[in-house]
């Protein structure tokens, strides 16, 4: 309020599921149906650098062919992530500048889910063996998915069956 803009909360209903993907269909569900209310043309969502590198991580330890390796979009349909180039680390320095706090979720830490305990372990180890590591795996990101729209346009053309095969 201020600073002028308007605010929208919801609460998941109690029949969700508690679990990380039940969680992010509600948000998302809730932000659409927000950005409908308000005739927002898209929702800007928080996502770093570091989310980025996340998620080429698990899709990676998941088996991922060149579409799950590419990661998170920064365009995808209704969804802007304006933040991948730019780290947490320097999100934090620039709250800190403006005397502003970061709001964490305890669950952050909870090392029962995999994305936390990546975060928490294999990052960590990967941070020692190259400080540069997380802006590269973020540049592969980069270049996989760039590959992958290009391979998406290249064959929107030619009949299903042959396009299914990129």
């Amino acid at each position: 309020a201020t600073w002028g803009f308007e605010f929208h909360t919801a609460r998941a209903t109690d029949d969700t599921p508690h679990t990380e993907a039940a969680a992010r269909i509600a948000r998302y569900a809730f932000l659409r149906q927000t950005a409908s209310k308000t005739n927002s043309t898209a929702i800007a969502l928080g996502h770093t650098q570091d989310d980025q590198v996340e998620t080429l991580l698990l899709h990676l330890l998941r088996g991922s062919g060149s579409r799950g390796l590419g990661a998170m979009r920064r365009r995808d349909s209704d969804l802007a992530r304006p933040l991948l180039d730019i780290s947490r680390r320097e999100i934090e320095a620039y709250l800190a500048r403006l005397h502003l706090t970061p709001r964490r979720d305890p669950s952050n830490d909870d090392p029962r889910f995999t994305r936390n305990r990546l975060r928490q372990q294999v990052l960590r180890a990967i941070d020692a063996f190259d400080p540069a590591a997380r802006e590269l795996l973020a540049r592969t990101a980069d270049i996989l998915s760039e590959e992958d729209r290009f391979l998406d346009d290249a064959t929107a053309e030619l009949p299903d069956d042959l396009a299914r095969d990129r």
